[in-house]
């Protein structure tokens, strides 16, 4: 059965279609850097998930560490991922 799929889609290849290594390796990289650019936001997004056992301290006027280390994170993190996916 896996051979009728792969007949299916030979002629997608960049090989095939005379762009050769140079497109698959440019292919590779941004799929390197997509998925550096994605495992960055998913450190961030945990801290987003827990910066809410900082609500009682940010209501008191207590510092928020976890809060201030999402915050910072977003700040530098969400524009790399926004790069690194579009």
């Amino acid at each position: 059965m896996a051979a009728p799929a792969a007949a299916r889609v030979a002629h997608l290849s960049d090989r095939r279609e005379g762009r050769g290594i140079a497109a698959a390796l440019s292919s590779f990289a941004a799929t390197v850097v997509a998925i550096g650019g994605v495992a960055l936001e998913a450190v961030e997004m945990a801290f987003h998930t827990v910066a809410a056992v900082d609500h009682a301290n940010l209501v008191a006027g207590r510092p928020t560490p976890v809060l201030t280390t999402h915050l910072w994170m977003a700040v530098a993190i969400y524009p790399l991922f926004g790069v690194a996916v579009i």
